[in-house]
C-alpha cells in the first residue's frame, strides 16, 4: 500500500506544479489581447496626438480630413477630425484659415462613438530663412582682408 500512496503523492505534486505554471500563462495571454484591442480602437475620453497634411476642410460640418503616417504599419492613412466650440487654434483664427496641404499638429480626444474631437490644432508654419545679403554686397564694396 505505501508504494501506491507515493505514486499518488508524486502525481498530485506534478499536477500542482503544472497548475501553478499554467494559470499565469493564461492570465498573461488574456492581458495581451486586451492591450491590442484597446490600441486599435482607442480609449474613449483619452487624449491623443497626431500630425499630418490636410487633404480637405469641411467648414459646414466642422471637419478636417488629414493624411497621417500610421506608426505601426508605416503606411499613410486618412483620419477625420471634428472641430467643436472648445477647440483651440494656434497660428490660425478658426477652421476657415486652414487650407489643403497645410501641416497640422492636433491634440484630440476619442468620443464614446469613435469620433476624433480636436482640442488643440496647431498650423505648422514654414520657418523663414534669412536670405538677406551680407553688408559688403549691399554696399558694393570689397571686403578687406588682413
Amino acid at each position: 500500500m505505501p508504494a501506491v500512496n507515493i505514486n499518488r503523492f508524486k502525481l498530485f505534486i506534478l499536477f500542482l506544479i503544472v497548475s501553478f505554471l499554467a494559470v499565469p500563462l493564461a492570465v498573461c495571454q488574456e492581458g495581451a489581447e486586451d492591450v491590442i484591442i484597446e490600441e486599435e480602437q482607442g480609449v474613449a475620453g483619452e487624449q491623443d496626438w497626431l500630425w499630418g497634411e490636410v487633404l480637405s476642410v469641411y467648414n459646414q460640418d466642422n471637419q478636417i480630413k488629414l493624411k497621417v503616417l500610421d506608426e505601426e504599419s508605416l503606411e499613410e492613412k486618412e483620419v477625420l477630425v471634428y472641430v467643436d466650440k472648445e477647440t483651440i487654434f494656434d497660428n490660425a483664427d478658426s477652421l476657415l484659415d486652414i487650407k489643403p496641404t497645410d501641416s497640422l499638429s492636433i491634440d484630440y480626444i476619442i468620443t464614446g462613438d469613435g469620433k476624433n474631437i480636436a482640442r488643440r490644432i496647431t498650423v505648422e508654419k514654414a520657418q523663414e530663412e534669412d536670405l538677406s545679403l551680407p553688408e559688403a554686397v549691399l554696399n558694393n564694396t570689397q571686403p578687406t582682408y588682413p
